[in-house]
């Protein structure tokens, strides 16, 4: 529970919150500025192109969280053993979870109906190279992890 809750899931919600202020940053907007207009953003009486950062912005934090829920997926296959060792291909049905996972995340993005539903707003390409760091950086950050449990 404490390595998933205190170690990647804290991770992951760093993550998704650099995601998140990331797109603001992008469209030119920093912290105070951000500050200065969140009790208008949710009454939902920003002005258009403010609510149309803010649904790219947390489009961004929940496909963050998704990203990395890739890698967490298989740095979670052991406590100890390295995935390196496990190997990424040993159980096949963790690749259909991920292609389900990403048709759905993908469905909620760009498909109108969903889109609508859940407030969302396509990402654009810079957005989605840096979506493509996540799964590594929890990797990674795991099997550092299991490295140091080993060590102690």
């Amino acid at each position: 529970m404490l390595r998933a809750f205190l170690f990647l899931g804290l991770l992951e919600g760093v993550v998704g919150m650099i995601g998140f202020l990331l797109v603001w940053r992008s469209n030119g907007y920093g912290i105070t500025e951000l500050q200065g207009m969140t009790s208008a953003i949710l009454a939902r009486s920003g002005t258009a192109t403010e609510m149309a950062i803010y649904h790219q912005a947390t489009t961004m934090t929940l496909a963050a969280i998704v990203a990395c829920q890739v890698g967490n997926v298989f740095a979670c296959r052991s406590e100890r053993t390295s995935i390196f060792r496990l190997g990424f291909f040993s159980n096949r049905l963790i690749w259909l979870g991920i292609a389900v996972e990403w048709g759905l995340i993908l469905s909620i993005i760009y498909f109108p109906p969903l889109q609508k539903v859940f407030a969302t707003a396509p990402l654009s390409p810079w957005q989605w190279l840096m979506l493509l760091l996540c799964p590594p950086l929890i990797l990674i950050a795991d099997e550092i992890r299991k490295k140091i449990v080993q060590a102690g």
